[in-house]
């Protein structure tokens, strides 16, 4: 054997040993002497976790067969700004497999569902080998088959697929389904119904049934408790324990013309409604209808007079009495002497009587009341009669 040979060679390998230049294996230097320079080999590449966080930690393992030893080895872990040059570790070497190693903070992942890892490896021939690999940020919709156990604190996952729980469901907030949902089989009394919260909501899929607050419907809907609703479709008229508008009730409507199932009650156009007197005629009318918005003066009013004309009666005929005494000396007859001669009481003739004709102007009376306008202030409604 030639040992000086031998020295030489155990001297050369230790100051390669030394240096930065060769800095992973002896195997890889002896290699190097024999061999026809070529790549490393990336055997595989692995990162743990696949989904991450923002904030967690993201390791990448590379497996990679070498003959002239490692050089250089890093891995790009790119995001949304960019990406971040890691140096990959050896954690183990043997026979020119070598085992690589390197961890990230993952951050600026909020679009994506996929981010990109390169992986690059040098060895001492300055030849190199890269590899792409990827990491999923779960905040982002991704495919089904790639969630795993674990704590997801936001996000949306979309499944374009049948899902089945193979478990219980549960959480500590309400799960809410924003589409449609149906549900074949959800554990109940029977196989085929399904309960929410025992009594809450009960549905019986072999009788048709629907029960809320009972387990044991006995219609197609059962209730137990207080019902509240902003509208209901139909006039009732088939609903059992409520009764329906009878035919031929009048309601009135605002609007132009009636609903479905009423018609117009033409009758009271114009007129105001009153209650049948006893033994009066069903839908009889009387007076003028009032037009529109007519304001009919029935309150203050007044009367025209006209007197007729006429006279006074012709009474008022009469005469006036006169009594005279005269007083004559001598005698009025012969052989009479002295004595007094009297004219005696005298009346006037009859006269004075005459009439008189009276003509009365025509005029109004004085206003009685104190409102203007009708007795009855009124709106205008369309009246409709129950078919």
């Amino acid at each position: 054997m030639n040992f000086r040979l031998f020295g030489i060679i155990f001297l050369t390998v230790t100051l390669l040993l030394s240096s930065d230049a060769y800095a992973f294996s002896l195997t890889g230097f002896f290699s190097s002497l024999f061999k026809e320079p070529a790549p490393p080999t990336i055997l595989d590449t692995y990162v743990s976790p696949v989904k991450v966080y923002p904030g967690q930690t993201l390791r990448v393992l590379v497996e990679v067969d070498d003959a002239f030893g490692i050089k250089e080895a890093y891995a790009d872990f790119h995001h949304e700004l960019g990406s971040d040059k890691v140096n990959l570790i050896p954690t183990f070497e043997k026979n020119g497999k070598y085992a690589l190693q390197a961890s990230w903070v993952v951050h600026d992942t909020k679009n994506l569902a996929w981010y990109d890892i390169g992986v690059t490896v040098v060895n001492n021939k300055d030849l190199s080998a890269t590899a792409t690999v990827k990491y999923q940020d779960p905040t982002v919709s991704h495919p089904a088959s790639q969630i795993e156990a674990g704590t997801f604190p936001a996000g949306n996952f979309t499944f374009s697929n049948d899902v089945k729980i193979m478990g219980v469901l549960s959480g500590g907030s309400p799960l809410k389904i924003s589409g449609g949902i149906n549900l074949t089989d959800v554990p109940g009394s029977t196989p085929t119904n399904t309960t929410f919260d025992d009594n809450t909501l009960f549905i019986d899929v072999s009788n048709n049934r629907v029960g809320i607050g009972t387990k044991t419907p006995s219609q197609v809907l059962e209730i137990i408790g207080t019902t509240k609703a902003t509208a209901f479709q139909g006039d009732g008229s088939q609903l059992t324990g409520i009764q329906g508008v009878p035919s031929g009730a009048v309601m009135f409507f605002v609007t132009s013309a009636c609903p479905s199932g009423w018609t117009e009650l033409t009758t009271a156009r114009g007129r105001y409604v009153v209650g049948l007197p006893t033994a009066g005629t069903m839908n009889a009318t009387a007076g003028t209808v009032l037009s529109d918005q007519e304001n009919r003066v029935v309150g203050q009013h007044l009367h025209s007079v006209d007197p007729p004309s006429t006279s006074t009666d012709t009474t008022g005929s009469h005469q006036h009495g006169r009594n005279t005494d005269n007083d004559v000396g001598g005698n009025l007859w012969s052989g009479w002497t002295g004595g007094d001669a009297g004219l005696g009481y005298t009346y006037t003739d009859a006269a004075g009587s005459h009439s008189h004709s009276v003509d009365i102007a025509a005029f109004n009376s004085v206003n009685s009341g104190s409102i203007a306008g009708t007795n009855a202030p009124y709106i205008q409604l369309l009246a409709c009669v129950k078919t």
